[in-house]
């Protein structure tokens, strides 16, 4: 299958919000998104069978996604409880087990998820091998542009 075919079939995929909550920022924090950029083109990310969320080959769900958990479909920017809102992320960047998170964790940087990768196979605590971590990876950009332009990612961008 060449790129080209790849690429129009994945343009072709279409989401129901019944079944995803898209990052939806407000107008504010737009206008400062836009023109910028130092927007990754590349993110990935590491799970395993004991990671809060569920990730598979078509879904990445938080924690309260995965339990119906209240506000699960709001996104982070309209909800009204601001405190609450500082807490939970506060809570998912120091990685507190809690019982409500409805983050998910992405790195632009390969390297740091390799080495997470490593770490995570070296503790004890948890029985983690190589065969039941994974890697998944996802690409912000337009595929068939890249297919006639070639990858110009510089490293500054990983």
């Amino acid at each position: 299958m060449t790129l080209e075919v790849l690429a129009d079939k994945i343009q072709g995929l279409a989401l129901d919000d019944a079944e995803c909550l898209p990052f939806c920022p407000p107008d504010e924090i737009k206008l400062t998104l836009e023109g910028s950029d130092n927007i990754p083109r590349h993110l990935f990310r590491v799970f395993t069978p004991k990671s809060a969320g569920i990730t598979d080959e078509f879904w990445t769900k938080s924690l309260d996604a995965r339990l119906s958990g209240k506000d699960h479909k709001t996104d982070i920017f309209a909800r009204v409880d601001k405190r609450h809102v500082a807490k939970m992320i506060n809570s998912h960047l120091r990685w507190y087990h809690c019982t409500s998170d409805n983050l998910v964790s992405w790195s632009s940087s390969l390297l740091v998820v390799l080495v997470y990768i490593f770490y995570l196979q070296a503790s004890t605590w948890d029985g983690l091998t190589f065969g039941n971590i994974h890697l998944c990876s996802t690409f912000r950009g337009d595929l068939a542009n890249e297919a006639e332009e070639g990858d110009s990612t510089d490293d500054d961008s990983l």
